[in-house]
């Protein structure tokens, strides 16, 4: 069971990174029921000191007062993770349904736009391995099962830098399949069915051309 703060949130803006998995015109709905955008975003260390910096003054800062307010003592839940020498990673949620106080249902989504602030649509089948930028909005909590303070990253839009549409550039790894050491392998010189036809249709074009 988690407690929040009643802070008000303040939107942030990440650097240029590349995006995993983004799941942001449609709601993932494997482990909710009504959905949940998420995407994983890397982006290089040295891209990130600025935002690492700031996000780590308010998970400090909560650590504080979450342990003032509750007299014990607390540790602190890391809010990205590094994935090499080089590259950082934050992941970013936003559930698809909000439930107020009141008790009222708000439908979410995320507003995505291009490079020049056009917004997308999911024509634009955004992938893994895009270059985004992600607003977002921060919220310390309390985990009284590990006793520990961290900080809720909750997606609010997405900016496309450099668009790589899912699947695009992946070759058959894109479609999930993995490479096999014993099977057939094409030759280099081989054609396919459909470019053997086109090259026939095109040679009898020739023939009946007048010149």
């Amino acid at each position: 069971m988690a407690n929040t703060t009643t802070k008000k949130l303040i939107r942030l803006v990440t650097p240029k990174g590349i995006a995993q998995y983004p799941w942001v015109f449609d709601a993932d709905k494997k482990f909710i029921a009504e959905g949940q955008y998420h995407v994983q975003l890397n982006i290089t260390k040295e891209d990130a000191k600025s935002l690492i910096t700031k996000l780590t003054e308010i998970l400090n800062e909560a650590h504080a007062e979450f342990q003032k307010a509750k007299g014990k003592k607390f540790t602190k839940t890391p809010f990205f993770e590094d994935l090499d020498d080089d590259t950082v990673q934050f992941k970013f949620k936003q559930n698809a349904v909000i439930k107020r106080k009141d008790g009222t249902l708000t439908d979410v989504k995320i507003p995505v736009f291009d490079s020049k602030g056009t917004p997308l649509s999911a024509d634009c089948h955004l992938g893994s391995g895009s270059t985004i930028k992600v607003a977002f909005t921060y919220a310390p909590y309390l985990n009284a099962v590990t006793k520990s303070v961290g900080l809720s990253l909750r997606l609010s839009a997405v900016q496309v830098i450099k668009l790589v549409a899912y699947g695009a550039n992946e070759g058959a790894k894109g479609f999930g399949f993995d490479t096999e050491e014993d099977g057939y392998v094409a030759p280099e010189n081989e054609k396919t069915e459909e470019e053997e036809n086109t090259a026939e249709d095109t040679f009898a074009d020739d023939e009946d051309t007048d010149y």
